[in-house]
């Protein structure tokens, strides 16, 4: 059974956000903020935390 686009990227977002090595730099910022302000809307309190964390990190580095 085959997954369609939009679960595949569900998955790999879980998996990515899941990550314990995970390294970014403040280019990618705005993205992480647009996918911070999404998660409540749909409900992902979790994911909304983890972005809230890789956020405050980038801030902590560029600091």
């Amino acid at each position: 059974m085959s997954q369609d686009g939009g679960q595949v990227r569900r998955a790999v977002r879980r998996r990515h956000h899941a990550c314990t090595c995970f390294v970014t730099t403040m280019e990618v910022r705005p993205t992480l903020e647009r996918q911070r302000d999404d998660a409540p809307a749909k409900g992902q309190v979790a994911r909304e935390q983890i972005l809230d964390g890789l956020l405050a990190r980038l801030d902590e580095q560029a600091g």
